[in-house]
């Protein structure tokens, strides 16, 4: 925990450079900005999301802070980067967040939840995750040709009644998760409440996870020692999972 991120060379595993500094506190999660969203074809910029409160968006090339998203009143526990460029972050000051990717600036604040929240899941996740490649194993020949298939993936995955919904669960202390599903009217439409509230948990949830290709099922691990299944488009109740004898 020494408040800094580090870059590595996915083959090597040798690092690049120097540690990225900017976090007074230790940082809890990451996100890469998406890459049919990227603004240069040799640089990705990434958002990391600290126990000091703040959210802060690195240029990964030239190694320094874009700008710092502030607003949070305790430790941001989790970020992730959208589709339709909105970075979303929870935060164990009991809220969820919503920002401009582009701008740096706050779109709106979701207050349902009655204590930490943990962790937060996208239904566009695995498009996000994936990009470009498939099951074929196929690589595009060029960068513009890689831009558009991944670009393609994810409004195929993102599109539901011909408009881009970029759905998202979020899991907390509470013992309870909320799925919450944008009204489509816009492209960066955000919801103001959750669709539906996910209650079967007996003890605090601290992950949760949408299926790929569909994103028909969502996932979440919790203290109560179990998984549990639920639909990703109503948040009904599907199956509890059982085998651990500890914390998940």
């Amino acid at each position: 925990m020494d408040n800094t991120l580090r870059l590595w060379n996915p083959r090597t595993g040798q690092a690049l450079g120097n540690p990225l500094k900017g976090h007074t506190k230790w940082v809890n999660s990451l996100a890469w900005e998406p890459y049919h969203l990227r603004q240069s074809s040799s640089s990705s910029c990434l958002a990391s999301a600290s126990k000091d409160t703040t959210i802060r968006i690195w240029d990964t090339g030239a190694k320094h802070i874009l700008f710092t998203l502030s607003g949070h009143k305790s430790s941001v526990s989790c970020v992730r980067w959208g589709g339709t460029g909105i970075i979303y972050t929870s935060s164990h000051d009991k809220t969820i967040k919503l920002w401009d990717s582009t701008k740096g600036t706050l779109i709106t604040t979701l207050t349902a939840h009655a204590h930490w929240v943990n962790h937060l899941a996208l239904s566009t996740d695995f498009a996000l995750r994936t990009a470009y490649h498939d099951h074929t194993g196929t690589i595009p020949a060029t960068d513009a040709a890689k831009l558009a298939q991944a670009t393609q993936r994810f409004e195929s995955l993102a599109t539901v009644n011909g408009h881009l919904t970029e759905s998202f669960v979020s899991a907390s202390d509470d013992r309870t998760m909320y799925l919450w599903v944008p009204s489509p009217n816009t492209m960066k439409s955000t919801p103001t409440k959750p669709l539906s509230r996910l209650l079967g948990h007996s003890g605090p949830i601290t992950h949760v996870t949408f299926s790929p290709l569909g994103a028909q099922l969502i996932a979440s691990a919790s203290f109560d020692n179990s998984i549990k299944l639920w639909s990703a488009t109503t948040g009904q109740f599907l199956a509890t999972l059982k085998g651990h004898v500890g914390a998940v």
